[in-house]
């Protein structure tokens, strides 16, 4: 039997235009769902939102570890593990015939574990004794002011460590307005009646601390460093409590301090020049001996400026309005050297500004 004969003419006409039915419907369906991927395409790229996260991942995480590490070099690593050494070779024309003298200063301790420990001032007092100084300085400040501290590093525990920071000639010591109770959280947070007789007790306590260690502290003193021929007379400026806390009296000496650079004046005698030895830098500008020579002034207080970004001290507020800053400052024929000191204020924080131990060698000019 043939197909002709199963399907009429008019037979494989239907089934003709039911195969092309079927088809034009198949196209349909398949042209449909072309269609739409291609508007799901355009709606929603394949891969690009899973690459936006993974790459917004990625740099979210290096923002992170970057902040983490910062946060460690700043709040550790700087501030509790480096130290450096900063020299300063001054030759003043006072000096001519005069014998060379190491100076070397341990300024702003500002101890307190675990940033400037028991063990870590031990390490730091060996490094400046191999120095060999001929003189050695303590420039107060002497227990942090933060209260981000801990331990082993009371007053009279750092006191009994510097016994052994030794200079050849001798070992002396100023006080800062943190060691007179006027710059410590206990002073500020006295009442103005309460705040007088504290920092009477604790600069006495201090005073006694330290000669009991054999440092001899300056206290609006002077003290005869050699003979009269070839010595020089070291000097050392007490703190104003009230300059410390009244910040109309910055960039100069208050009142109490000229009466007590006078009172230094009084014990001096002879042509040997003076050394002047100040916490604060700020006394530069007003503090010159019209009758026996101050060449050189040395300082702390303003540890440098301890956090600085982009080139400038940002956080260290002791330093805000400060016109002495750091380094070597020469004006009318004197030099004051500014430390950078050894601890922290406000914050246990350091950034791009090592703590360092200062290092002041004094000689006649070359030629002389």
């Amino acid at each position: 039997m043939t197909r002709h004969q199963i399907f009429p003419a008019n037979g494989r006409a239907k089934a003709r235009r039911d195969d092309d039915a079927g088809a034009e419907h198949v196209a349909e369906r398949m042209t449909g769902r072309m269609a739409e991927h291609v508007a799901g395409d355009k709606r929603r790229p394949t891969g690009a939102r899973p690459r936006k996260r993974r790459r917004l991942g990625i740099w979210a995480g290096l923002a992170l570890a970057f902040g983490a590490g910062l946060a460690s070099y700043m709040f550790w690593w700087e501030p509790a593990m480096r130290l450096r050494v900063v020299r300063w070779r001054l030759q003043p024309k006072e000096w001519v015939g005069r014998a060379p003298c190491r100076i070397v200063i341990l300024s702003d301790l500002q101890a307190g574990a675990p940033h400037v420990s028991a063990r870590r001032l031990g390490r730091i007092i060996a490094r400046a004794n191999a120095l060999r100084p001929d003189v050695a300085v303590v420039l107060g400040d002497l227990v942090a002011s933060h209260p981000f501290t801990w331990g082993d590093t009371d007053r009279p525990q750092i006191i009994a460590q510097l016994a052994s920071f030794r200079g050849r000639l001798g070992q002396v010591a100023v006080m800062g307005a943190g060691d007179t109770g006027a710059g410590d959280t206990g002073g500020r947070d006295r009442s103005e009646s309460e705040r007088g007789p504290h920092c009477i007790r604790l600069a006495a306590a201090t005073r006694h601390l330290l000669e009991e260690a054999g440092i001899t502290v300056l206290d609006d003193e002077a003290m005869r460093i050699g003979d009269d021929a070839s010595g020089f007379w070291l000097a050392g400026l007490a703190p104003d409590a009230a300059a410390e806390r009244n910040p109309a009296v910055l960039g100069g000496a208050s009142d109490e301090e000229k009466a007590g650079f006078d009172q230094i004046m009084t014990q001096v005698s002879g042509p040997a020049p003076v050394v002047l030895l100040a916490h604060d830098p700020d006394v530069f500008l007003d503090l010159d001996g019209a009758e026996h020579p101050v060449p050189v002034q040395i300082s702390g207080h303003t540890n440098g400026g301890q956090v600085w970004f982009f080139g400038a001290p940002s956080l260290m507020l002791a330093s805000r309005d400060e016109p002495y800053l750091w380094g070597r400052y020469d004006e009318d024929g004197r030099t004051l050297i500014v430390s950078g000191g050894i601890g922290c204020a406000v914050v246990p924080m350091r950034l791009g500004w090592l703590p360092e131990i200062t290092v002041v060698d004094l000689s006649e000019p070359e030629g002389w």
